[in-house]
């Protein structure tokens, strides 16, 4: 059962924002609801089937599967290493099952046949295996699907170990049964997302944690040919990309460093990038999910980096106007056991609901919520009026800073 449902309301006044450059439209003044109930049974990722009838859940050492919006789980799948640290889900368009754990180095595809088994098989062994920490081996953040079926992948090392270059990005054509490799970033250390414009079927590529290779990469022929747009400052760079009819809106993560920004920015012409807003905390509380809610708001997800007295102050973030201003729909309040937010669905189920997690520092701790964001109808109808919206389908997460 789920606990008892619990409805913050939160009234967000968004002032007017100039603006600049190439970005257009004027920022919308709405009420925004949100409502979120939180999961009987922790769960640390979980991702929507594409019809949003079915919960994948992955927790500890197990997949789980659900059809009651969390309330009640099914074990499909055990793996049998030792605890294992689950980076990320994620769902393709034909209800593929990926699946990355830290501390073994290769991808996994879970396909269901019905029953209360996941058929799983090591599809991509990943080239950076070795490890210096067993927690903290090769996965992946975000994958990524374009309308012709193919699949891209980034290659995502924990490790901190000087000289390894991991930054590897991954291509299928097959719903993930063979995979080549269509790029390598050599100096950085690994792939933060790969992301597809699902209106024209771009893909971004980002990729860092060295100071050379800090860049945003785009590719407008599926992966065959790479140009870089955006080179980031030291550690102010991209972790998560959503879009919108408007431009892209990236996450940044922005190290330790002082004067780094730690909010959103955005692109109407991936030629100029401008910080948009500025969110709360210290320079250690940067953006590390970014997702659409299906009321068309923007979700932003903050997380500590574990530096400095103020690094917990972690809290989720709405924007309603395409990310030219945001708004605070959830005060954690600097509660120095927990982590951040670790985790967003990037589908919603089909009620409408998307999913978070938020962890403690160790990773023994993990909440798991169910929420949705609600607009005043008269608002979201000048909204459609404004500008049409574009569904996205995002899948990324992490095991542990970079």
């Amino acid at each position: 059962m789920l606990r008892l449902f619990t409805t913050l309301v939160f009234t967000l006044l968004i002032a007017a924002f100039s603006t600049g450059h190439a970005w257009s439209g004027t920022p919308l003044c709405t009420t925004l609801t949100f409502e979120e109930s939180m999961l009987a049974a922790p769960i640390q990722k979980i991702e929507c089937s594409t019809d949003g009838s079915v919960l994948w859940g992955a927790h500890i050492t197990q997949i789980k599967r659900s059809v009651d919006y969390g309330a009640n789980w099914t074990v499909v799948k055990t793996f049998s290493r030792g605890v294992l640290n689950f980076r990320s889900l994620f769902v393709d368009s034909n209800d593929n099952l990926f699946i990355a754990h830290d501390d073994m180095g290769v991808l996994v595809k879970g396909v269901w046949a019905g029953g209360d088994t996941l058929t799983c098989t090591d599809v991509l062994t990943y080239d950076c295996e070795e490890c210096s920490d067993a927690n903290d081996c090769s996965g992946f953040w975000q994958m990524a699907e374009d309308s012709a079926g193919n699949l891209f992948v980034g290659e995502y090392n924990g490790n901190l170990v000087d000289g390894d270059t991991c930054a590897v990005v991954w291509k299928s054509t097959d719903s993930g049964t063979n995979w080549s490799r269509i790029r390598w970033a050599q100096g950085a250390r690994h792939v933060h997302f790969c992301a597809v414009n699902p209106a024209n079927d771009d893909l971004y590529v980002s990729v860092g944690d060295a100071a050379a290779q800090n860049e945003l990469l785009k590719s407008t022929d599926a992966g065959a040919t790479f140009t870089s747009i955006y080179t980031a400052d030291c550690w102010a760079q991209p972790i998560g990309m959503a879009f919108t009819a408007a431009g892209r809106v990236m996450g940044s993560d922005c190290g330790s460093g002082a004067g780094h920004a730690n909010g959103p920015y955005r692109t109407a012409d991936d030629a100029t990038f401008k910080e948009c807003y500025t969110f709360a905390g210290t320079e250690d509380n940067f953006v590390w999910m970014l997702a659409e809610d299906p009321a068309g708001v923007l979700i932003a997800g903050t997380v500590g980096g574990g530096h400095g007295a103020d690094s917990n102050d972690f809290r989720l973030y709405g924007s309603a106007d395409d990310g030219e201003t945001w708004c605070t729909l959830k005060d954690f309040a600097d509660n120095d056991n927990w982590k951040g937010v670790q985790w967003l669905s990037q589908r919603s189920d089909d009620q409408g609901y998307s999913y978070y997690t938020v962890t403690e520092d160790d990773g023994s701790g993990v909440d798991t919520y169910r929420y949705r964001v609600v607009q005043t109808p008269h608002i979201r109808m000048l909204r459609g009026l404004y500008r049409p919206r574009q569904h996205m389908a995002l899948g990324r997460s992490r095991g542990g800073r970079r």
